[in-house]
């Protein structure tokens, strides 16, 4: 970790005193892990949402027909801070519940069975399906991940959703979700179709960068909380592994363009830019266009729930972050790859789904 901290071209941040970090015994990781990952509410990054806690975080499983809501996005594109907005407003509870990268924190929702059948079942089921969830498990999720909407009341299950985790999309809503019909958690999407949102971000080289910074140095929340690495931090401003990076992000990309001209169903596209500088108005599109019933107000753009800010805290690792992201941009252009095949590709997706945006 040398070459991040003591890089002459970048200030010197020290450690974090062995006091800040004794919470953090190896038992503690996988709880932690959980709630920075999987509950937005506990991040650590925004821990000052301005609303009562006690009535999104109920111990009681929320009862009624729900929505499936389902927000698609590729990595480092603002979906978390999407979350914590739609958590806020009580559209479910969405968060990376279909991240493989997570798994650990899934266990407490896993119904494992005993005996060596059980096993070899699901260890056979995972090979010959890879991409198809567990539908136990899913419904006890569904069940316990559940929230009313603040505006409408309407009950809605929600996730982060990227286009490697459970394969095409028309797939994954058929063989995982609609099933869950037949046990009553929604409406048959052909009665009530699924809240579908698609985000991307126009500045598609800033959402390289990061994912490059995050699979280097095992950092996804602020450059400050580990929780994967999947990469060596030498080959942190590799050319070969920006490469593989920017390649990665086009086939995402492409991959979001195809969810919105392939599926059934309507998605509502929006870009993270808009929702930052006009968080009112672009929440209200999203509202109407999820919302299939109840009652919402005239002017939505004014309703005090759609302008809550969501307060960062204060990081001491930020501009050494910062820093770093700003290094990385300059490796992208002494290398030129700006006029890669991959890079084109990634501008013209980028362009395509502005052009998709719902205004």
């Amino acid at each position: 970790y040398g070459q991040i901290f003591y890089s002459p071209s970048l200030p010197v941040t020290p450690w974090p005193s062995s006091a800040s970090m004794a919470e953090a015994s190896p038992q503690r990781l996988p709880a932690l892990q959980e709630l920075e990952m999987l509950s937005p509410w506990f991040d650590a990054s925004a821990p000052a949402l301005p609303t009562a806690v006690d009535r999104v975080v109920d111990p009681v499983t929320p009862q009624g027909n729900r929505r499936l809501l389902l927000l698609l996005s590729a990595p480092r594109s603002g979906s978390y801070h999407l979350c914590r907005l739609l958590w806020h407003l009580g559209y479910g509870k969405p968060a990376e519940y279909f991240n493989p990268n997570l798994r650990a924190g899934w266990h407490r929702y896993q119904p494992l069975g005993s005996g060596l059948l059980p096993k070899l079942s699901r260890r056979l089921r995972r090979k010959i399906q890879p991409h198809r969830l567990d539908p136990p498990w899913l419904m006890r999720l569904v069940m316990e991940r559940s929230a009313h909407s603040l505006l409408t009341g309407q009950l809605f299950f929600a996730a982060k959703l990227q286009p490697q985790q459970l394969g095409p999309l028309p797939a994954a809503l058929a063989s995982s979700f609609a099933p869950l019909a037949r046990h009553g958690l929604w409406p048959p999407f052909e009665q009530v179709p699924p809240a579908l949102v698609l985000l991307f971000r126009r500045d598609w080289l800033a959402a390289i960068v990061s994912q490059h910074l995050a699979l280097c140095s095992g950092s996804f929340d602020q450059g400050r909380v580990f929780s994967c690495q999947l990469r060596s931090i030498t080959a942190l401003g590799n050319r070969e592994a920006l490469l593989s990076d920017l390649a990665s992000y086009r086939t995402l990309l492409e991959a979001l363009v195809a969810h919105r001209r392939r599926c059934l169903y309507p998605i509502h596209v929006l870009a993270f830019e808009d929702l930052l500088q006009d968080q009112p108005q672009t929440l209200a599109g999203l509202i109407r266009s999820i919302e299939a019933s109840g009652p919402l107000a005239a002017q939505l753009e004014d309703h005090p729930a759609l302008a809550v800010q969501i307060q960062r805290a204060t990081d001491p690792w930020g501009p050494q972050h910062a820093a770093w992201k700003r290094h990385l941009r300059e490796c992208f252009e002494a290398e030129g790859l700006h006029q890669h095949p991959d890079a084109l590709a990634c501008a013209q997706a980028t362009d395509a789904l502005n052009g998709l945006i719902n205004r």
